[in-house]
C-alpha cells in the first residue's frame, strides 16, 4: 500500500467507520476497494477512481499532479499555480515557471498579488516562518528591500527562502532557522569567484498542504 492509498483508507475509516460502509455508499464492491487500497489506484478503472474521489469530495485533477486535496467551490478562494522546486538552470523567471499543480489561496490575496504563485519550501533556512514542506506564496512583481524574505537561487542550486540585506556591492542572506548550522551568507559581487545570485520574488504569505506532516518530529 502506497502513501496515497494509506491516506485514502484513513479518510474512509475516519468518515465511514469501515470499508464495508464505504462500499455501500459508493456501490463499489468491497473486494474491489480492498484491491484498490492494496495495489494502488493505477491498477483500477477510471470509473472506480472517479467514484472514490467523488464520494470523498477529492479533486481528481490534483491527484494527476501528485496531490490529494478536497474540491473547493468556495468563492473566497482561488486556485493558483504550485511549483514544487525552483532553480536558475531551468527557470529564468518565476512567472514563466512550469507548474506542477494548483492550490487554493484566499481570493483577497490573489487580488493583491495577481502574479504570485506558490512554491514548495524545501529546507530549514526560514523554518521559523516557513516550515520545511509548507507552501510559500511568491510575488515576482516586486522589488525587495532589506529585511524581506526572498526566494533566492545561488549558483543554479535549488531555490531557498532567505532574508535579504543589500550591500553596496553585494548581498547578505540571513536564515531564520531552528537549525543552528544555518549561518549568514555574505556575497561580494566584486569577488571573481562570487556565485550568480538570482532573486525570484518576495515571500508574502504561507500555508500548509492538506497532508502536511512535520518532518523533524
Amino acid at each position: 500500500m502506497g502513501k496515497v492509498e494509506e491516506l485514502l483508507q484513513e479518510m474512509i475509516l475516519d468518515r465511514y467507520g469501515s470499508i464495508l460502509k464505504f462500499s455501500e455508499a459508493t456501490n463499489i464492491p468491497k473486494t474491489t476497494l480492498y484491491r484498490v487500497l492494496g495495489r494502488g489506484l493505477n491498477t483500477n478503472s477510471v470509473d472506480v477512481f472517479l467514484k472514490i474521489f467523488a464520494e470523498l469530495n477529492l479533486d481528481p485533477d490534483a491527484y494527476a499532479g501528485g496531490l490529494i486535496r478536497e474540491k473547493s467551490d468556495d468563492p473566497e478562494y482561488v486556485d493558483v499555480p504550485l511549483v514544487m522546486s525552483v532553480s536558475a538552470g531551468t527557470l529564468m523567471t518565476l512567472a514563466d515557471a512550469p507548474w506542477d499543480d494548483k492550490f487554493p489561496i484566499p481570493a483577497k490575496l490573489h487580488e493583491k498579488y495577481p502574479e504570485a504563485l506558490l512554491v514548495k519550501v524545501n529546507g530549514r533556512s526560514q523554518d521559523r516562518v516557513f516550515p520545511d514542506g509548507s507552501y510559500a506564496l511568491i510575488n515576482p512583481a516586486v522589488e525587495l528591500k532589506d529585511g524581506d524574505i526572498g526566494l533566492v537561487v545561488v549558483n543554479g542550486d535549488e531555490g531557498a527562502l532567505k532574508e535579504v540585506e543589500f550591500l553596496e556591492n553585494g548581498i547578505r542572506l540571513k536564515p531564520n532557522s531552528s537549525d543552528p548550522t544555518k549561518t549568514v551568507e555574505t556575497y561580494d559581487y566584486a569577488d571573481e569567484y562570487c556565485p550568480e545570485i538570482i532573486i525570484k520574488g518576495k515571500a508574502v504569505w504561507g500555508t500548509m498542504p492538506f497532508d502536511y506532516i512535520e518532518p523533524f518530529k
